[in-house]
């Protein structure tokens, strides 16, 4: 479904459209998200106003965490976290959980009491049945959402430990966060169906995030850390805009 409104275009991505970057297509030189807004919606449903939105008051932080030895550290990781923590200071209350901290189970005991803003900078990983680089630790599992996750502390994919998976994530309850931050590689892959992505896309979705936003491919930590930061920097002192400031 596209629905035009001057430059704004509003869509449901439908199959192979959900692993598209659609703003991201050439266009004469340029690429299409420089001459157009898009918004990527889950459904239709989703244009009707939302009255009941409430200014951004929490925040939770995932960063620099410490994995297991087959698992390498993400470099700027730990400084992207604590630039945005410091752009939160005195604007919410916030956690910043770093190191040995960031745990698999500190994520599923926020459940109800999630905060407004869930940023989690780290590993994402997404395996299909017939990869050959499938971990002997998910063998076994045949379905999308046991074999995409992300990485937490002390995560290791040698002994599955500090895995957290998509369909771990999707039982979770995240009605209220408002925004769902993964800068994580991969972490918008997943099995395309009739249904959707089913993998992290759909996880944070069913868990009740009203806003995710995900990558579909690699990404340079550093580029990840300067990115991150100048968008919540927009977001809280700017435009205050999830969209613009992305």
């Amino acid at each position: 479904i596209f629905i035009s409104d001057a430059q704004r275009v509003y869509y449901v991505p439908s199959g192979i459209f959900h692993k598209l970057a659609i703003e991201a297509i050439p266009l004469d030189g340029e690429r299409f998200g420089d001459n157009y807004s898009f918004y990527r919606l889950s459904s239709a449903r989703e244009l009707i106003p939302d009255n009941d939105s409430t200014p951004l008051n929490s925040a939770q932080l995932y960063g620099g965490l410490t994995y297991g030895n087959d698992i390498k550290p993400l470099v700027r990781s730990l400084q992207e976290v604590t630039d945005i923590s410091n752009m939160l200071n005195g604007v919410m209350d916030q956690q910043t959980l770093v190191a040995d901290k960031g745990t698999k189970e500190s994520f599923m005991q926020m459940n109800c009491k999630a905060p407004n803003i869930l940023h989690l900078s780290t590993h994402g990983f997404y395996y299909s049945l017939t990869d050959q680089n499938l971990p002997s630790s998910l063998e076994g599992y045949n379905d999308a959402m046991s074999l995409s996750g992300l990485v937490m502390s002390g995560g290791s994919l040698s002994s599955r430990l500090g895995l957290l998976t998509a369909d771990e994530v999707a039982q979770c309850n995240l009605s209220n966060t408002d925004i769902a931050c993964l800068a994580s590689c991969h972490s918008g892959q997943g099995e395309v169906t009739s249904e959707g992505i089913y993998g992290l896309q759909r996880a944070f979705k069913k868990a009740g995030a009203k806003t995710v936003i995900m990558n579909l491919w690699e990404a340079s930590d550093v580029a990840t850390q300067c990115f991150m930061t100048n968008f919540y920097s927009d977001l809280i002192h700017g435009s205050k805009d999830r969209h613009k400031a992305f």
